[in-house]
């Protein structure tokens, strides 16, 4: 389940990457080497941050997906070097980067990693079907079937509960939740599709459905004591971004797909709030998010309590304290990994790993303000590897 007829920007390099874990890599730039990407990564460090280069499980590329509190990091890495390389999902902890498998395939991503170190994602099964897993202390556990695709994520909390899109190519995707060892469907709003954006701490999970068609998909909350309440709708499409801990919801709404405009909308936990246009939509919600503050990251600006500040770098994510993690524009083609804490921005550099200057860009931020992401070629025809910016005391 996808939205139609809109410009996707600032999402490129996640999302692209994303594409690239089951997609062929050119080989047309040869790699840098480990020791020299180690050496690359000192030098390049911010002041207040050290680059940690994160490796891969043998290919050229690794990219981090999800960080945690406790500095463990989750992503995918390809395997080998070979033409279009199978990539697994990885989990990295103390200095090592762990392979966690697959379901029977070639491939698997992790979409996220909570307080005990369980990994949610999706892999390939051996008949080449997705489906979404979690793991736990060297075991991968089949949730059933995923809907493949970068908008559909899979979702973790700290209690072992997952949230994802199932279905298959051709098909419409539907909300599923495990919990207490059993999947259900969470059904729709009634139409053929729902698609899910997160889930909480209470299992709590927020996405978007049909209602009654793709044309016109209403955002919703679903809570295990009421089940799928519909949030309403600003316009034509609205696309769920995000949750937080007291069950508030960002996202974006499409107006008139044909010619769009888009604007941006928190539920409060009690009605649809209107935070005004946005210049452009976002795929996969990239750049939108809500902490448990309800302070909310809008691409380039943070709301908070009605009044809206500019950061000074296209956001990617938030954190809990209201520090953004983002990107900003260094040259043509080149961009940094940057923070933004209290007003100001904190490049986070990129070690230069080929002849041509190096981009970098994040994933996550944890609460210690510590980012996860990738450094590397930012063409996407060399090498790049996971990194993780950790806060220098």
């Amino acid at each position: 389940m996808t939205v139609g007829g809109t410009d996707r920007v600032r999402a490129a390099f996640p999302i692209l990457l994303l594409l690239a874990a089951t997609a062929a890599c050119s080989d047309r730039f040869a790699p840098a080497s480990p020791a020299r990407l180690a050496t690359d990564a000192v030098a390049s460090a911010s002041p207040g941050y050290e680059i940690v280069d994160l490796g891969t499980l043998g290919g050229q590329v690794s990219q981090a997906t999800s960080l945690n509190d406790s500095d463990a990091v989750a992503g995918w890495s390809q395997t080998t070097d070979e033409y279009r390389p199978p990539s697994h999902a990885f989990l990295w902890t103390h200095g090592s980067m762990q392979d966690l498998g697959t379901l029977g395939g070639c491939c698997s991503r992790a979409d996220a990693v909570n307080l005990a170190g369980q990994v949610a994602g999706s892999s390939t099964t051996a008949s080449g079907e997705w489906h979404a897993f979690l793991w736990t202390a060297g075991q991968m556990l089949d949730l059933g079937p995923a809907f493949h695709d970068p908008e559909a994520l899979v979702y973790l909390n700290d209690a072992g509960e997952v949230a994802w899109t199932a279905g298959t190519l051709g098909t419409p995707g539907h909300a599923m939740r495990w919990s207490g060892g059993a999947a259900q469907d969470l059904g729709t709003l009634g139409g053929a599709a729902s698609l899910v954006r997160g889930i909480n701490q209470a299992g709590v999970v927020a996405g978007h459905s049909d209602a009654p068609t793709s044309a016109h998909q209403d955002a919703f909350l679903w809570t295990p004591a009421s089940g799928m309440l519909d949030l309403g709708n600003l316009g034509d499409q609205m696309a769920t971004a995000g949750l937080n801990a007291r069950g508030e919801v960002v996202g974006q709404a499409i107006i008139n797909p044909s010619s769009p405009s888009y604007r941006a909308w928190l539920w409060d936990g009690s009605q649809l709030v209107d935070l005004g246009p946005l210049s452009s939509f976002t795929f996969a919600g990239y750049g939108v998010a809500v902490n448990n503050r309800g302070q909310v990251l809008l691409h380039d600006a943070l709301w908070d309590r009605g009044t809206s500040t500019g950061l000074g770098l296209g956001g990617a994510r938030l954190n809990q304290g209201g520090i953004v993690v983002g990107v900003v524009d260094i040259a043509r083609d080149v961009e940094h990994a940057a923070v933004w804490r209290d007003g100001q921005v904190t490049d986070l550099g990129a070690p230069n790993t080929l002849s041509d200057p190096a981009s970098s860009s994040p994933t996550a931020i944890n609460a210690a303000a510590d980012v996860a992401g990738w450094f590397g070629d930012g063409q996407f025809e060399g090498v790049r590897h996971a990194a993780l910016w950790r806060r220098v005391q």
